[in-house]
């Protein structure tokens, strides 16, 4: 690695400040939830078998409750089969 590809890699402290937009944050303020059903977390949570297959589990969570009312697993996904869940 050159001194090139190490300042690309590396941000500059102005950059370093920055968050990113979309990360779990509305214009820079974490969401919040203050009652049931207003925030909802959506993640993808992965790990290998025994038999090197991957499987994901598409998990949704209330924020303020902290119910997951949506435990969805399968060995692949495609978007239509995250909107389903949710209908």
């Amino acid at each position: 690695m050159n001194a090139q590809d190490l300042q690309r890699a590396r941000p500059s402290t102005a950059q370093q400040g920055e968050k990113a937009r979309g990360e779990g944050e509305a214009e820079g303020r974490p969401l919040r939830a203050s009652s049931v059903n207003e925030v909802w977390a959506v993640n993808f949570v992965h790990d290998p078998l025994a038999t090197g297959r991957k499987i994901r589990v598409l998990t949704v969570v209330d924020a303020f409750s902290r119910f997951s009312p949506v435990l969805v697993s399968r060995f692949s996904y495609r978007h239509e089969d995250v909107v389903r869940p949710s209908r």
